[in-house]
């Protein structure tokens, strides 16, 4: 039995295409393999995640003016909040986005960068996922919110009830 290759169009005898699909396997599990895999997609998120972070602040949001103390009373709403974030993340540049055009001055924890706060967030919060708002409660317990979008609802929330 003959078969062709789709790659180079060449014929192969039954035990030519058994060696080559065995070599072929054999190359896809070799630990070079996924070592190329592994720093070809470090190279992309990095490529990326830097194009991102140009866009950003490139275009970035103008704040909401308020008066002064429409301001200290939004402060003293955000004081209790903290966002554990990666400084690459899109998500997260779409979380601290919302909060630059929402002028609120929110805690940013690189749970990437410092140990303490990659501890924190998955001991605390339960899972290693960002971004993640932490929310201080006044009786002392505190929410962890996940996702980007639910993030912004709740701060779209927390500066429509200041109006």
């Amino acid at each position: 039995m003959l078969h062709i290759s789709l790659y180079n169009k060449h014929w192969y005898t039954n035990s030519q295409f058994k060696t080559l699909k065995k070599y072929a396997e054999l190359r896809k599990d070799h630990p070079r393999h996924s070592m190329t895999k592994g720093i070809l997609m470090k190279l992309i998120r990095n490529i990326l995640g830097k194009a991102i972070l140009f866009f950003d602040s490139t275009f970035a949001p103008t704040p909401v003016k308020r008066s002064p103390e429409a301001q200290a009373l939004m402060d003293e709403k955000t004081q209790n909040l903290a966002l554990y974030q990666y400084h690459m993340c899109p998500f997260c540049v779409k979380v601290r986005r919302t909060i630059t055009r929402l002028n609120l001055n929110i805690e940013l924890r690189d749970a990437k960068g410092d140990d303490t706060f990659a501890n924190e967030l998955l001991n605390e919060g339960g899972k290693k996922q960002v971004p993640c708002l932490r929310i201080n409660n006044a009786d002392g317990t505190v929410n962890w919110m996940y996702e980007s979008d639910t993030i912004n609802q709740y701060l779209e929330s927390l500066t429509a009830a200041g109006k």
